[in-house]
């Protein structure tokens, strides 16, 4: 009968030291891909984090180009005479 009680608490102890290993893993699992998400910018924002570009615009690079293009002027003026039309050129 006491050889039976020992193995039962050996074999609860290795199922406890088990489930504790088991929960560690899981746990370890966990911070990687938290530490994933953080570096991809898909989650939380960390104060202390040094990627900060200030990039405004949603594509990869780190220039700051907002779709409109305001420095560029498009007149369609290929006369070089300071008007927006097309007239041949010179100054009439």
């Amino acid at each position: 009968m006491e050889v039976v009680v020992m193995m039962m608490m050996i074999v609860i102890m290795v199922v406890v030291v088990i489930k504790i290993i088991v929960l560690m893993v899981l746990v370890l699992i966990m911070e990687v891909v938290m530490m994933m998400i953080k570096r991809r910018g898909d989650g939380y924002d960390d104060e202390n984090d040094d990627d900060d570009d200030d990039d405004d615009d949603d594509d990869d690079d780190d220039d700051d180009d907002d779709d409109d293009d305001d420095d560029d002027d498009d007149d369609d003026d290929d006369d070089d005479d300071g008007d927006d039309d097309d007239d041949g050129g010179g100054v009439k």
